[in-house]
């Protein structure tokens, strides 16, 4: 993230969008069945926190942008589970091979320019039997122009891979 833009504004508005009722509920969804030491990369702000299940023990937060970490602490600080920032690059992962029993990704995947890198990386780091946890947007399946088609999703990608 080099601009003020990217820097400063698109993660605050991603934390105002991504804090809805209907997302919190996909998340604790998504959440479920998270045990032990979990990697998350793209933590964001700090939103899946609530979330966790009382059987996570520690998660290794993998966050680009200081400005989200900032708007973490409250979250961070308020949570029941050890939460250390653990890297910034979901591509590299700067753990040892075999280091979590889970991964979470919530609507970042789509903003990783080497998917393939970082799906490896998250494999390599992940325990035998580990799982993986994502949260994903996709394309609508509706035509024409109007919000929630697929027209309006594409409309939408520059600016959701720039936020996240």
């Amino acid at each position: 993230m080099t601009g003020l833009w990217e820097r400063h504004v698109l993660p605050r508005l991603v934390d105002r969008a991504c804090r809805t009722p209907r997302v919190g509920r996909l998340r604790e969804r998504v959440c479920a069945g998270l045990r032990d030491e979990v990697v998350e990369i793209g933590f964001g702000s700090g939103l899946n926190v609530a979330h966790y299940p009382p059987e996570v023990s520690r998660v290794l937060a993998v966050e680009p942008s200081d400005v989200a970490w900032r708007k973490a602490l409250p979250r961070i600080d308020a949570a029941r589970v050890d939460v250390r920032r653990s890297g910034l690059d979901g591509q590299r992962l700067d753990l040892p091979d075999d280091s979590a029993d889970c991964a979470l990704s919530t609507f970042t995947l789509c903003t990783i320019p080497d998917l393939p890198a970082a799906l490896a990386e998250l494999r390599r780091v992940l325990r035998p039997g580990g799982t993986l946890h994502f949260l994903e947007h996709g394309l609508a399946p509706t035509a024409g122009w109007r919000p929630g088609s697929a027209a309006w999703s594409r409309s939408r990608n520059g600016w959701w891979a720039a936020a996240t």
